[in-house]
């Protein structure tokens, strides 16, 4: 590697650091904003009523203005999308926006905390798979992905149970292994890039391990499957909890061996 490239991997490294740390700011900011509303608009003393009550009638502003601007945001992609400008600002900003439209919601919504741990617990999960997007090779992303669906299933499932939510939520989480599955395979035609929009995007490196992509997909959904069946039927929800958390883990093994 000569001095020029040694600079240009510098530069990726120093801006995927950047990206990250944006991210992982963003999801931070948003999880702050929950954990207080926990404890002053869910666990609120008797003394804290009216303040409790303010919160919920001042979520509702929030989410209309934070709607409104994350609107803007997108309309502030588009247009850098057509001058061929970058878009980590405008989409960062769109993204972080809808989060907190998202926030104020369900601290409107929630009165006993569930919805608020269950985003809690999407936020984390998220943050991870920044750290994963940004530091190591995209068909990895895509495993992980796959394998934190399984593992916030379990954790919807085992506290939703049978309900019209879960089912939802089931029917999202099929779509989207479906959804990684296809992309996959049409990435891999071209040697991981795939046509959007009249571009051609680069999503996986050329010799990226679309196997490993497939074979997550499948366990997720059986998994799921599994879940769906099993849990209440006297088995730990922690069983279901092992096979994800197992399968990302021997996966993050194998790919930081890879970048060595």
């Amino acid at each position: 590697m000569d001095k020029r490239e040694k600079e240009n991997l510098r530069k990726q490294e120093d801006a995927a650091l950047v990206h990250f740390l944006a991210w992982l700011l963003g999801t931070v900011v948003l999880s702050v904003i929950l954990l207080a509303a926990k404890r002053y608009r869910v666990n609120f003393r008797v003394d804290e009523l009216d303040l409790a009550e303010g919160i919920v009638g001042a979520s509702g502003v929030v989410a209309i203005v934070a709607a409104i601007a994350a609107v803007a945001a997108v309309v502030w992609a588009v247009v850098s999308h057509r001058s061929g400008k970058k878009l980590v600002y405008p989409v960062g900003t769109a993204l972080f926006l809808a989060g907190l439209t998202l926030d104020a919601l369900v601290i409107r919504k929630d009165s006993d905390g569930t919805m608020i741990s269950g985003l809690l617990a999407v936020y984390a999960v998220w943050a991870a798979l920044a750290l994963v997007y940004y530091f190591y090779q995209r068909d990895f992303f895509a495993v992980a992905l796959t394998g934190a669906e399984g593992i916030l299933w379990v954790w919807f499932y085992s506290r939703l149970g049978r309900s019209t939510a879960s089912y939802v939520l089931l029917v999202l989480e099929v779509l989207i292994l479906a959804g990684v599955a296809v992309v996959a395979y049409e990435a891999r035609k071209n040697k991981g890039a795939l046509r959007l929009g009249g571009r051609t995007v680069q999503l996986f490196p050329p010799k990226a391990n679309y196997g490993l992509i497939y074979l997550s997909c499948v366990l997720m959904l059986v998994v799921l499957v599994a879940c769906l069946l099993l849990v209440g039927g006297g088995i730990p929800t922690g069983v279901f909890y092992a096979v994800p958390v197992a399968w990302l883990f021997i996966m993050a093994v194998y790919y930081t061996v890879k970048l060595m």
